[in-house]
C-alpha cells in the first residue's frame, strides 16, 4: 500500500507528461462546465482567495487584463509614485502601464494625469518639448 506521500509524489511525476496533462485539463474543464456544485465551489474559493489575497489578485486582474488588451508586460515592478511627477496614485488608483503603441515596448509608470497628458500630446516628444517651452514662457512673464 502507498503512503498519501508517495501518491502524491506519484501524481506529480505523472502530471509532467504533456498528453496526460491535457487529458485531466479536458476533463477538469468539462466537469466544472457540466456540474454545478463543482464550479459553485470553484468560484467561491477564489473569492475567498482574492479576499485573503488582494495585492496578488489586484497583480493578476491587471496581468489578465492587459493580456486581453495587447499591453506588454512590464519590465520593472511597480513603483508607489508616478515616473514622471513623482505625485503618488489618485483616489487609490493604480499606476498606468505606458507603452509606445507603435513598438508595443513598455516604457514606465505614470499616474492618470501624465498618462492622458501623453495621450493627448499624441506621444510626440515634439509636441512635449513646445508645450513645456510655451508653458516656462508664459510663467516668465
Amino acid at each position: 500500500m502507498y503512503s498519501k506521500e508517495a501518491h502524491a509524489a506519484w501524481k506529480r511525476e505523472r502530471m509532467k507528461d504533456p498528453e496526460i496533462r491535457a487529458r485531466a485539463n479536458a476533463l477538469r474543464r468539462e466537469r466544472h462546465a457540466t456540474d454545478p456544485v463543482v464550479r459553485k465551489k470553484k468560484i467561491a474559493a477564489a473569492a475567498d482567495w482574492a479576499k485573503k489575497n488582494p495585492e496578488k489578485h489586484r497583480a493578476l486582474r491587471l496581468k489578465i487584463e492587459w493580456k486581453n488588451r495587447g499591453v506588454p508586460n512590464p519590465t520593472r515592478p511597480m513603483p508607489d509614485k508616478c515616473e514622471v511627477c513623482g505625485d503618488l496614485p489618485s483616489n487609490g488608483r493604480a499606476l498606468h502601464n505606458d507603452h509606445n503603441h507603435l513598438t508595443g515596448a513598455f516604457r514606465g509608470w505614470l499616474c492618470v494625469r501624465c498618462n492622458h497628458a501623453l495621450g493627448l500630446l499624441k506621444d510626440s516628444p515634439e509636441r512635449c518639448l513646445a508645450l513645456a517651452r510655451y508653458a516656462r514662457a508664459e510663467s516668465l512673464q
